[in-house]
């Protein structure tokens, strides 16, 4: 999560870095929090590293688009918004729906498909059945996100806060692009493949970032830095220095 999101008062701050410095070590996924550790909790640089979030490669024989469009009925041409998270306040599930639902005035025939659960899942399927009429999937927790993945044209991040999420690393490896709130670590993820729109941005200016990326395709080398092959070599050369 995003650092300057822990905080909850004076107490919370003083034991979270009394735990902090306690650490022979200390890692932060990109360098806001990085930036946002050392400040609130008066680390010294050398004790504090950066290595991002990281994501397996995806597999050769992961399901292609056709094959995922048709197990979940969706149509074969139609735009599909794909969103993937607990169904929770932070994530802001219900604001993808008014965006998916705005995106429909310009793309009648677009989708919205949402994996995750959680506290707002009921909520979120009424006020899809409503916005969305016959155009939306909620297809719960998933053992592997890339059935989405394959049969999405766009991926949407709505979160209010967030670390470095890894859905838009999952995503971008997939060569999707990516419309996502300005929050956290999203910049550093998204960068050019997609569109990095403000936290309080309308639903309107959503779907009109949605409408920008669609029937775009991006380049997944530019995911390169967050798969395990780049993040696991960090995390070896690091634990064998604070071992010595």
């Amino acid at each position: 999560g995003d650092p300057q999101r822990w905080v909850r008062g004076r107490v919370h701050r003083a034991r979270t870095g009394w735990l902090m410095r306690r650490a022979a070590h200390v890692v932060a996924l990109w360098p806001g929090g990085q930036a946002s550790i050392r400040s609130l909790y008066g680390l010294p640089a050398h004790r504090v590293s950066c290595i991002p979030n990281a994501r397996s490669l995806p597999s050769a024989d992961e399901m292609p688009r056709d094959a995922a469009r048709l197990l979940w009925g969706l149509p074969p041409d139609a735009p599909v918004v794909a969103w993937a998270g607990a169904m929770s306040e932070e994530k802001r599930p219900l604001d993808a729906v008014r965006a998916a639902a705005a995106l429909r005035e310009t793309h009648p025939d677009a989708w919205l498909a949402m994996a995750g659960d959680g506290p707002l899942r009921a909520e979120v399927d009424a006020a899809a059945q409503r916005a969305l009429p016959g155009h939306h999937l909620l297809v719960g927790n998933l053992p592997s996100l890339a059935p989405l993945w394959a049969a999405a044209d766009v991926a949407l991040l709505t979160s209010r806060t967030e670390g470095m999420p890894g859905v838009l690393i999952e995503a971008r490896l997939r060569g999707l692009p990516a419309v996502a709130t300005d929050v956290g670590a999203v910049r550093d993820v998204v960068s050019d493949a997609g569109e990095v729109v403000p936290a309080d941005a309308s639903a309107g200016d959503v779907a009109a970032a949605l409408h920008r990326w669609l029937g775009h395709r991006v380049d997944p080398e530019g995911a390169a830095p967050f798969t395990w092959p780049r993040v696991a070599q960090q995390w070896a050369d690091l634990l064998r220095k604070v071992a010595r």
